[in-house]
């Protein structure tokens, strides 16, 4: 999540193993009082740190690094300021929230890292989930870009796309990106013993980032 002194800009990305700048999980089913709890849904964008939710909803705040590892350590979001500008002039804040409710099934309980490696191979899924909620077309408004020298598919697979689309009505351009692949020098196998399978030499990721538009004089 990116905040500008005049307002909230939304900069929202999902890594592979936890989830920078939001962490972007559906919110838990509806029913249960009990289990109601603020998500990344309910942040309120194009409006200031005081309209959005209480920072004891979340937790882990931090200076974000551009889709990278946290930084300094916050106490919620109206420490913003504290985060360095990115030439923008947006403060990136990372936050997660306990998206604990939305893992039922018996495979995200059984073995932590199992389930780890699960949720970030399905990581880059976020984009085209993403892309849907925000009326992105694939054919109109996604691009998707070759391999870079040492880049290489997973199996059959290789993912590496950019969406964008301006929604005048709501006065937002939307920007999407979704990799699935692998980086040079990662592979599936261990070089050194092929009948060795590796884990985790994959990236996997999605980035949605939520821009207002500048309005008219």
């Amino acid at each position: 999540m990116q905040f500008h002194p005049s307002g909230l800009q939304a900069t929202m990305a999902r890594p592979a193993t936890v989830l920078l700048c939001g962490l972007f999980l559906c919110a838990a089913s509806a029913g249960s009082q009990e289990l109601r709890r603020a998500t990344v849904w309910d942040l309120k964008i194009g409006q200031g740190v005081e309209a959005q939710p209480s920072w004891r909803e979340f937790r882990s705040f931090a200076c974000g690094s551009n889709g990278g590892p946290p930084h300094q350590q916050l106490s919620g979001w109206s420490d913003f300021l504290r985060c360095p500008p990115a030439p923008n002039g947006l403060h990136e804040v990372y936050f997660e929230y306990d998206d604990e409710y939305e893992y039922t099934r018996p495979e995200h309980r059984n073995d932590i890292i199992e389930a780890d490696l699960k949720k970030r191979d399905r990581a880059y899924l976020f984009g085209a989930f993403m892309a849907s909620r925000h009326g992105i077309d694939a054919a109109r408004d996604c691009t998707s870009q070759p391999a870079a020298k040492g880049e290489s598919a997973i199996g059959a697979l290789f993912v590496k796309q950019s969406c964008e689309r301006t929604d005048p009505a709501r006065g937002v351009r939307i920007s999407v990106r979704a990799n699935y692949f692998r980086k040079p020098g990662q592979s599936g196998v261990n070089p050194q013993l092929p009948s060795q399978l590796t884990q985790g030499q994959f990236e996997s990721s999605a980035r949605l980032e939520i821009h207002v538009l500048p309005m008219d004089p």
